[in-house]
């Protein structure tokens, strides 16, 4: 409709001079004169007009049959005119086009056009002539494409890919039209007579597209998508900005580069040139083989090898003016020693911050290929930091790019926290050579399969080449299985596979629930399987990887694989089992109930949910699933079983029970921590555990089970389970039996946070509530931390952990001896800050300015402005987010405006301030207050995040209703966003009006903390 109304309103502006409301006399223009009997006029002939064309039948029948003939030429003008939009209009493409090979000749122009321009040249096996046209991705609002030609392949050959944009015009034919689906991002070209075309000339076509974009918006801004600009200071001359150009195509922007057909399963050969300034250099995924310099126009162009099959988001292409340092990834051979280049790029400044990433990619690589069976196919390996990245890491064949932080480290700047996520998002993307790159998903429903066995598997790389740093098993559960176990608890969750084709929910899908809760299910999952087969797991990848091999798979077709490496036990239906961890939302609570004293116990299985929150139309509250569950008794006899009904009855370990009655056994369920899922215990089992947590912790629980059970206590506090009082007295074991791991203190000091940030403003018994957490704090975690820590010492990454743990809440529950130790570390170096101990600058910068002024805001605005060192700008920002002062907040929130803080960065500023009880609502306001500019410089699934984070710090209805009121179609955001951040509200309103009145009472009360 859009096009008949914009034809009808250019018709009618199309109207003749004698029709304008002016007159012209000489050189006096001024308004015609209009006249009551200028309007009879015109009446009285348009009368007389129709009485004469009426006048006789024969006049009446030529009257007729005109205005027939000109409804049925409108009604076929308008066809063709909208018969592209209703001809094709599906959001995946049809299907009967298939890629084979790309070559994309593009010429990138730095400072001062920063644009390019192209031609592309696609390799078509056309399957079908059913259809007149060909519909390819191409984002009109970025791109723009100049000319187009389709050219027969008579005598195609596939060991020589085309490598050229000449053609022979005569023999090629050009679209009669083409037409920009918006919805869809892409053109449906049609071709005259393109069925003859193909009966003609066989199945195999060259489309040849001459193309130009721009590296950024029409506002001069990167928008961190497609080919864009990236730029940093020159730190000699911090007035001089360097350029990047580099491509960020997941899930949906190789669009925005370049015409293509832009789906993962179209996979295809890609040969890249890049035309650059002769003082950038050029990346692409494979090596380059050549390179011409054409001095007059000061050009080189680099020629790169043509890629294996792959899909086009995971093409990439830098041109940069960095450094590098080289090392290999190297293999025994028949013939000796087999090398492949691996090497890390960044700006020059920053050059000795890449060793250890390197060192990381090389053991990385090698883990990878041992356990895959499979070597790395590729000839060479580039990692590539860069400084405005909207993700952490990309995973492109051959050539991954990061951002700064997750890539970069220096044992002087950087802490051990610095150091494990580098190793993490490092070994993460190398996983991706094979899950995702070499096997990929064939829509992005499944894109768990590249992202959840990639978090997976870079905690096993991790923990199996730096077991000596850091236990990664213990780290999984604390930033991998909780937060999936957190997110997916909201009613609002999506399944792992889901039935996404929206690019927005597809872009909004890179969530917890795809990477954490995606992994967790595969840390199970091999728990599960390896019981029946030694190695079952690993043999099941191998076979599924080297089947899918430069293809593309979907869920049932990894469960196949492991289900033969079983050899189909028919009691453990693979496919069966996991397709309900996969296609249910939300996660199985088992609640363990002793049957007596007779040693026998009823495990009930039901949906964890949050009481008194909306939920949506589908949800299934009665949902069952097949749990393995693995226990172990106070004996430490263990066992396996599992639960698919709603309920079994479990015989435990009675007669063995070791010297101890029947009636003061239990069991503790999950005890190897690999389920996901939470466990709730009647209330004589959760007795019995907890007294044995303070007698001796460590001696009678391991640390995962000690780990499980914290943070099944919080999350069931939170949904009023079990009462927050009781989660506070058992957390108090802490101060009489030493507590010493740090992951159970990140979930103690998480429920302590919690309880806080709900009890600030509203609650009168908050006084009470910060002496019992200030007092957990004092006497259990105060005496494991060394408050000073110099270059001799080697503390552990758990010591370190801890004390780093116990110096970012020196604010939150006033610990004043800590707060006061950090402000004289920032007296005595405040003119040589690099001196600060890294590991507890952020909590030092945070301390500084809750409890300074501007002066001390200003201090650490310098070192953010003017530090070369990443960690110690991310530490420098996230404290300007949290000043107390209302203008201090003000200035921080400007520099957004202001461009002093990177698009990419505007994430941590809205984390920090949402949980500032000084900063949330001056930063809430300022969100909604500049939304456009928000929006301009980051995605709706983004700014999806940001609300979330907001509203996870929300208590209120009137909150519930702006919420709603603002965001729709003129401010969009994920669904899923919305409906979670409301859901968050409510589940705060509920432990306010639920579980602090009981909180309360037990605390003035006065009751004893001690078991």
């Amino acid at each position: 409709m859009r096009n008949i109304k914009h034809i009808q309103l250019k018709d009618m502006e199309e109207i003749g001079e004698n029709d304008e409301e002016f007159e012209i006399d000489g050189d006096d223009i001024r308004p015609r004169k209009k006249t009551e009997f200028q309007s009879t006029q015109n009446k009285s002939t348009f009368k007389r007009l129709f009485d004469y064309l009426t006048e006789t039948n024969f006049r009446k029948s030529i009257l007729i049959i005109a205005f027939c003939s000109f409804f049925i030429i409108f009604t076929i003008t308008a066809t063709l005119t909208t018969k592209a939009q209703i001809i094709y209009s599906n959001i995946k493409l049809p299907g009967n086009v298939i890629p084979i090979h790309y070559f994309t000749h593009v010429d990138i122009r730095m400072e001062p056009n920063f644009n390019f321009n192209g031609t592309i040249v696609s390799t078509l096996n056309i399957t079908s002539d059913k259809n007149d046209f060909i519909v390819i991705h191409a984002d009109e609002t970025t791109l723009s494409l100049n000319s187009i030609h389709l050219v027969s392949v008579p005598k195609y050959n596939s060991s020589k890919p085309i490598n050229s944009t000449d053609f022979d015009l005569d023999t090629s034919i050009t679209p009669t039209n083409k037409v920009y689906n918006a919805e869809n991002s892409y053109y449906i070209l049609f071709f005259k007579d393109l069925k003859k075309f193909l009966d003609k000339n066989g199945s195999i076509f060259n489309l040849y597209i001459s193309y130009n974009g721009s590296l950024v918006d029409s506002e001069g801004t990167s928008t961190l998508r497609g080919l864009y600009l990236s730029s940093y200071k020159n730190p000699s001359n911090h007035s001089e900005s360097k350029y990047l150009a580099v491509t960020q195509f997941e899930p949906v922007d190789a669009r925005l580069s370049f015409p293509c057909f832009d789906e993962p399963s179209l996979k295809a050969n890609w040969t890249i040139w890049i035309s650059h300034p002769s003082n950038y250099k050029a990346l692409s995924n494979m090596p380059a083989y050549l390179t011409e310099e054409n001095k007059e126009k000061h050009k080189t162009t680099t020629r790169f090898d043509t890629t294996p099959k792959m899909s086009s988001y995971l093409v990439c292409i830098v041109v940069h003016q960095f450094s590098s340092k080289t090392g290999s990834i190297d293999r025994q051979g028949k013939e000796g020693v087999v090398s492949v280049p691996l090497r890390v790029w960044a700006a020059d400044h920053l050059m000795d911050t890449v060793d250890f990433s390197l060192e990381m990619a090389k053991k990385s690589f090698v883990f990878f290929e041992d356990y895959f069976d499979i070597l790395y196919p590729l000839p060479k390996m580039d990692l590539v930091a860069i400084p405005d990245f909207a993700a952490g890491a990309m995973e492109n064949f051959g050539l991954m790019t990061f951002r700064e932080s997750d890539l970069l480290y220096s044992n002087k700047t950087s802490d051990q926290e610095n150091k494990q996520r580098v190793a993490e998002v490092v070994s993460h993307e190398i996983a991706h050579q094979w899950f995702g790159d070499l096997v990929t998903m064939k829509w992005w429903n499944d894109l768990w399969l590249n992202e959840g066995f990639a978090t997976f598997m870079s905690y096993k790389c991790m923990q199996h080449v730096l077991i000596k740093e850091f236990n990664s098993e213990e780290i999984f559960q604390y930033s991998s299985k909780q937060p999936g176990l957190d997110i997916d608890a909201s009613p609002f969750t999506h399944t792992i596979s889901n039935n996404y084709t929206d690019p927005l929910d597809i872009m909004a899908s890179f969530d917890s629930v795809t990477y954490d809760k995606g992994s967790s299910i595969l840390l199970m999952l091999e728990s599960m399987i390896d019981r029946i087969q030694e190695n079952a797991f690993r043999n099941g990848i191998r076979n599924y990887l080297k089947k899918y091999a430069y293809g593309n798979a979907e869920t049932n077709d990894l469960w196949d694989m492991l289900y033969e490496s079983i050899n189909r036990d028919p009691e453990t239906v693979i496919p069966d089992i996991m397709n309900q961890w996969t296609s249910y939302p939300g996660f199985p609570q088992i609640k363990i109930d002793a049957i007596g004293t007779t040693g026998s116990y009823r495990i009930t299985q039901s949906k964890f949910t949050q009481p008194n929150t909306t939920r949506p139309s589908d949800f299934n509250a009665n949902s069952l699933w097949w749990i393995p569950i693995k226990t172990v008794d106070n004996c430490q006899n263990t066992d396996d079983l599992h639960i698919s009904n709603k309920s079994i009855q479990y015989t435990g370990w009675s007669d063995k029970a070791c010297d101890v009655p029947t009636k003061d056994s239990f069991i503790f369920a999950n005890s190897d921590a690999t389920g996901f899922y939470r466990t709730l215990y009647d209330s004589a089992t959760f007795d019995k555990i907890v007294s044995r947590l303070y007698q001796n912790a460590s001696f009678h629980f391991t640390t995962l089970q000690r780990i499980s059970f914290a943070d099944d206590l919080y999350a069931f506090s939170k949904i009023g389970s079990i009462p927050t009082s009781v989660a506070l007295k058992t957390f108090n074991y802490t101060t009489v039996s030493v507590e010493p791991n740090f992951v159970v203190w990140k979930d103690i000091l998480s429920f302590l946070s919690f309880v806080h940030n709900r009890l600030e403003t509203v609650v009168p018994c908050y006084i009470q509530y910060i002496k019992k957490a200030q007092y957990i704090f004092n006497h259990g975690l105060l005496p494991l931390i060394q408050l000073d820590v110099d270059s001799n010492d080697t503390l552990s990454y758990n010591q370190l952990e801890l004390r780093k743990s116990a110096f970012s809440k020196v604010n939150s529950l006033s610990i004043t001896s800590l707060r006061s130790h950090l402000n004289q570390i920032y007296l005595d170096n405040i003119d040589t800050p690099e001196s600060i101990d890294p590991s507890i600058r952020g909590p030092l910068f945070s301390s500084i300015i809750q409890n300074g002024d501007i002066e001390e805001y200003e201090w650490v605005v310098s070192r953010f402005e003017n530090t070369n060192a990443i960690n110690e700008r991310i530490d420098a920002l996230k404290a300007i987010s949290n000043p107390k002062n209302p203008q201090l907040i003000r200035n921080t929130l400007k520099m957004l405006l202001d461009g002093k803080i990177k698009n990419q960065d505007f994430y941590m500023v809205f984390l920090e301030m949402s949980y500032s009880p000084f900063a949330r609502e001056l930063a809430w306001n300022f969100l909604l207050d500049n939304f456009n500019f928000i929006s301009e410089n980051s995605t709706p699934g983004d700014i999806g995040k940001y609300v979330t984070y907001f509203a996870s710090s929300m208590d209120s209805q009137a909150k519930i209703d702006q919420i709603k009121q603002f965001f729709t179609d003129a401010h969009p955001i994920p669904a899923s966003s919305l409906a979670n951040a409301i859901s968050s509200i409510q589940y705060n309103m509920n432990w306010l009006k639920y579980q602090a009145p009981e909180l309360c009472v037990v605390l003035k009360l006065k009751i004893d903390f001690y078991f």
